[in-house]
């Protein structure tokens, strides 16, 4: 699929913009007048998450969430269905567009980013039963890296080591071990969901796909501090609705980035590969540790 069109709406400093790409697009211009914002409004229309912003904070300033929306229009619909793999959700599409059809409009708002709606031929905006859940297989995919780094969750782990030492707790005696852990799927970092539908609305965005996961990590003493990261790519099988809400009622994942435990019932049954640290996914790289604090004790 091609896009076609896309209309930005109070998406944090652009009040409205209408843009018509081409085939081959370069966006250029002065420091700090939108260029990242757009691409960002880009990454949230089709992950649903920023990767610099709460939800409550992306929209601009002086609006409200009601008022900000990301439309995307694209056309070559007919060609995406017939070459989607999954036949459930072929037919499901199948129902809901006819054969005339090869142009379509979806929007996300602010009001509800959980969802995305599709325009309709008399211009009202609907959400067709399991359309939704189709998307991620129907749309093509956003390949966005933002300003995303290793060295973020790095910082991060200082930033707990930091806290804690400024209650005065830090003794001659003590060393402090913190980390952090996130995971990084189409340029958005999703950290520890909110509540249970953020936690499936991160699953679905997992199932079939691979990702990126990155824990920071600051070994800290009295007179020194040191950082390191360590990144894993973690490939998940497709994920049924049922299996997701299973896992939801029984593990409850809402401590842990993007909402599962690879020790957990679901890396049993969905996680195909993991390239990298498998103790890393888990949220502490050990060996990488462990290399660290040999170094750490000899120049002490």
């Amino acid at each position: 699929m091609k896009i076609t069109r896309i209309e930005i709406k109070n998406f944090r400093s652009i009040a409205e913009v209408i843009i018509e790409p081409s085939m081959f697009n370069v966006q250029v211009g002065q420091n700090n007048h939108g260029k990242t914002n757009y691409f960002e409004a880009l990454n949230w229309f089709f992950s649903g998450f920023s990767t610099k912003d709460k939800p409550d904070t992306i929209c601009r300033r002086g609006t409200n969430l009601k008022s900000m929306s990301v439309v995307v229009t694209f056309s070559g619909l007919q060609a995406a269905i017939a070459n989607m793999s999954n036949e459930t959700k072929k037919k499901a599409l199948q129902k809901i567009f006819n054969n005339n059809e090869d142009e379509i409009a979806i929007k996300r708002e602010g009001s509800d980013p959980r969802k995305r709606f599709l325009l309709k031929p008399s211009g009202e905006w609907s959400d067709p039963i399991g359309a939704d859940k189709t998307w991620g297989d129907l749309l093509p995919k956003l390949e966005y890296n933002g300003r995303i780094s290793v060295t973020a969750n790095s910082y991060l782990a200082r930033m707990k080591a930091e806290a804690y030492r400024s209650k005065g707790m830090m003794q001659d005696s003590t060393l402090l071990i913190t980390a952090d852990t996130v995971v990084i799927i189409d340029g958005a970092i999703l950290g520890k969901p909110q509540d249970r539908e953020e936690a499936a609305r991160m699953l679905r965005t997992l199932s079939g796909r691979t990702h990126q996961v990155v824990t920071g990590v600051c070994i800290s003493h009295r007179w020194e501090t040191r950082a390191f990261s360590c990144s894993s790519l973690v490939t998940f099988a497709h994920l049924s609705d049922e299996e997701i809400d299973y896992y939801l009622e029984r593990y409850r994942p809402y401590d842990k980035a993007g909402s599962y435990g690879i020790q957990e019932w679901i890396g049993y049954i969905a996680i195909q590969r993991v390239e990298g640290s498998f103790y890393n996914v888990m949220g502490l790289p050990v060996h990488l540790l462990y290399n660290e604090l040999k170094d750490f004790g000899e120049s002490n």
